[in-house]
C-alpha cells in the first residue's frame, strides 16, 4: 500500500490518526471491511496497524530481538525468556528473508539493515486476526 500526496495534503495526520496517536474527529475507519475504534497506539498494534517512520527509532545499544519485542517481552513466569525471544526473532527474520543475527547489537548494523529492523518490528505485531488467513505469508503477498 502506498500514500502520497501534496505538501499539506494531511499524510501525516490520517497516518497518526491510523496508528492511535491522534483521535479522530468525523468519519469511519474500516479494516478488512469491518469498522473500528483505535483508542490508542497500543490499542492500533494489537489490530497489528503500525507505521514504519522515515526516522528510525531503535535503540542503538540494544540487541534486534530486544529493539523488535521491547515491552513484548516473552516470559517464564516473572523472568526474561530470552531464548523464546531470540528464536521468535530469527523465525520472523527468516520469513522475511533477513539474515541478521537476532543477539546483534543494532548499532553493529548498517542503516539499510536497521531500517529492514525497524519493518520487521512492524510486522511483528500482525495477529493472527489482523489478516485474512492470519498469516504473514499473506501480508508479504506470498501466500
Amino acid at each position: 500500500m502506498a500514500l502520497v500526496g501534496e505538501n499539506g495534503a494531511g499524510k501525516s495526520t490520517l497516518m497518526k490518526i491510523l496508528t492511535g496517536i491522534y483521535q479522530k474527529d468525523g468519519g469511519s475507519i474500516e479494516y478488512f471491511g469491518q469498522e473500528i475504534e483505535i483508542h490508542g497506539p497500543r490499542d492500533a498494534q494489537s489490530k497489528g496497524i503500525c507505521i514504519v517512520h522515515q526516522e528510525l527509532n531503535l535503540m542503538q545499544d540494544l540487541t534486534v530481538a530486544e529493539n523488535i519485542f521491547i515491552g513484548r517481552e516473552p516470559s517464564k513466569g516473572p523472568f526474561l525468556d530470552q531464548a523464546a525471544q531470540n528464536r521468535m526473532t530469527e523465525e520472523l527474520l527468516s520469513s522475511l528473508n533477513l539474515h541478521i543475527p537476532a543477539r546483534t547489537q543494532v548499532k553493529r548494523l548498517t542503516v539499510a539493515k536497521q531500517q529492514m529492523v525497524e519493518i520487521a518490528k512492524a510486522l511483528s505485531y500482525t495477529s493472527t486476526t489482523s489478516a485474512p488467513g492470519g498469516t504473514l505469508e499473506w501480508l508479504l503477498g506470498s501466500s
